[in-house]
């Protein structure tokens, strides 16, 4: 409660720079690059949905389970060295893809339709978010679902208070102490995975792994996985919408300040990019080393798990430190579950903030240059009502193994479309809503029937055929 109130205390500071639908959208006066590194790590660790998946995934992928964090640092990387210095252009003029698409397909119907998947994709994922960590802070406290429930629904109405009083500038001022706090509970999980490692013993986890099968990624649906999942996440940072409003929210206010101080346009994009480059590059290292912390859970679980299922299990884990350890293993446990807290928290504000913007800008067509005060208020009530209605639907508990997949592979359509849209300017709007449509839909169906061919490819499948439909159909001339 006193982290809550202090979170709508830094809101109600922030407040009083926000008057208009700019004030509300913009970077705010804390412009250095340190911000942009906070909140590129808080959004894209997203440790909740990950939390639950990366313990799940080495019993069903052996090592092939490691695609995932290596491909989301690769992802990183791959963008900021290869397709960022390609996109400055587009993020200079603040164009976010919607737009982009747009201009490529000649088709405002287009820009339309590609934001009403992405708002309903950043639905998806904000409720997944919720749901994870309510499980596993349900399951350790043991709650009721009436209890589960009171709790889930003031975590969201706390992130919907406080960006309807401060709006982005708020989320990126509290960035800063859940980072901290994420930070501590990280050092926390690591000390919890070495207490059981020791306790385990190496050599026990080792063969348990020997025996399992699960050292070498060999097999077909091992390495087949590992391929898709790294193809996957290599263009996370492209179709991410978070990551283009930050960028263009941060350039715009850096570009601002160089016209200021008068310095030169093309001197500007370059010292921008050199230090997105350094921030995300920086903040690649932090989150592909959290990343590997609940995978360490999922290959102890593996050797130690007995007929325990992987949450439960990771629950009784945290229970027998919390036990052996006295007030030293409370205090790790507690830092865990903050941590789990606040990622969830810098997750939440950042995604309701893109689809708030989606909805505002892309969809309802609305300038986001606007000084009336009506347009802010009609602003602020999106985020409320994209908020709220997830707290409808939290009595519903997902398989979060089967979630984070589609979430992945449905995401995938949008890689031909953007990438087509970024290299040649010019892409069939038929290709792009054909390419979108079919990687929302196909993983529903690959998903349910896990068996079938086509559905041990499903990834390399999306992928692919986003990117030959969207590059070979060639754009109507009409």
């Amino acid at each position: 409660m006193i982290f809550m109130a202090y979170l709508l205390l830094e809101s109600y500071r922030t407040s009083k720079r926000v008057s208009t639908v700019e004030d509300f959208l913009c970077f705010g006066v804390e412009k250095h690059s340190s911000m942009l590194r906070k909140t590129f790590e808080g959004t894209n660790i997203t440790y909740g949905t990950i939390f639950v998946a990366f313990i799940l995934y080495p019993s069903s992928y052996g090592l092939g389970a490691l695609a995932l964090p290596i491909g989301f640092i690769l992802g990183i990387v791959f963008f900021v060295l290869v397709i960022l210095p390609r996109l400055m252009r587009t993020l200079v003029n603040n164009m976010r893809y919607p737009e982009l698409l747009e201009n490529s397909t000649g088709s405002k119907f287009v820009r339309r339709f590609v934001a009403v998947m992405m708002v309903l994709s950043l639905w998806v994922f904000t409720f997944a978010e919720v749901q994870a960590v309510s499980l596993l802070i349900s399951e350790l406290f043991q709650f009721s679902n009436a209890q589960t429930f009171i709790m889930s629904a003031t975590l969201v109405i706390t992130v919907a208070l406080y960006l309807f009083i401060g709006g982005y500038q708020s989320m990126l001022k509290t960035d800063y102490i859940q980072m901290a706090i994420v930070y501590a509970g990280s050092v926390s999980l690591l000390f919890i995975i070495f207490m059981e490692l020791n306790r385990i013993g190496y050599d026990n986890i080792q063969s348990a792994l020997v025996n399992k099968e699960y050292v070498l990624v060999t097999s077909l649906d091992y390495g087949v996985f590992f391929v898709e999942m790294i193809l996957a996440l290599l263009f996370a940072q492209i179709i991410y919408y978070d990551n283009w409003q930050r960028l263009t929210l941060y350039i715009k206010s850096q570009m601002e300040d160089a016209k200021g101080n008068n310095i030169p346009y093309s001197d500007s994009v370059i010292y921008i990019q050199k230090h997105i480059t350094s921030s995300y590059l920086k903040g690649t290292l932090f989150i592909g080393l959290i990343y590997l912390l609940p995978m360490g859970i999922g290959v102890i679980y593996i050797a130690d798990s007995g007929d325990q299922s992987a949450i439960a299990y990771t629950v009784n884990l945290l229970k027998g430190i919390w036990a052996d350890y006295q007030a030293i293993g409370a205090l790790a446990v507690l830092a865990v579950i903050m941590m789990l807290f606040s990622s969830l928290l810098s997750t939440l504000d950042s995604y309701s903030i893109g689809a708030a913007n989606i909805l505002y800008e892309d969809i309802a067509g609305k300038n986001t240059q606007s000084h009336a005060a009506k347009e802010l208020t009609i602003l602020k009530w999106i985020v409320l009502l994209f908020l709220f209605s997830i707290i409808l639907f939290l009595p519903y508990m997902p398989n979060f193994e089967i979630l984070l997949l589609y979430l992945i592979y449905s995401a995938n359509g949008m890689i031909g479309p953007i990438i087509t849209a970024v290299i040649r300017n010019k892409v069939n709007k038929w290709a792009v809503m054909t390419s979108v449509m079919f990687g929302f839909l196909f993983p529903i169906y690959s998903l349910q029937n896990p068996d079938d061919l086509a559905s041990q490819f499903t990834g390399l499948i999306i992928i692919s055929f986003s990117l030959i439909i969207t590059w070979q159909w060639k754009q109507s001339t009409k």
